[in-house]
């Protein structure tokens, strides 16, 4: 079972999702709506998944940086950790 965590401002969240083989590769992927719901459950702030600058679904065991585009002038970076349990 893989879970991936996000990191913002020092907090940490978890979601559980999908299987990873033995070579790290997923069997699915982590999506912008997969990581908008995470966040929302974190924070409990509501972002649209349009927002988040995520060019493809990550597909792989790691860590990824993903900005999201709150307003014009306010972007924020959140830390995507998918990780093997």
């Amino acid at each position: 079972m893989t879970s991936f965590q996000l990191h913002t401002s020092g907090s940490c969240a978890a979601a559980q999702l999908i299987v990873a083989s033995e070579s790290g590769k997923l069997f699915g992927s982590v999506t912008a709506a997969d990581i908008v719901e995470a966040l929302a459950a974190q924070s409990g702030i509501n972002v649209d998944r349009r927002k988040l600058s995520l060019d493809e679904p990550i597909r792989e065991l790691g860590a990824t940086e993903v900005t999201v585009r709150l307003h014009t002038d306010v972007v924020v970076t959140v830390g995507v950790d998918v990780i093997a349990e």
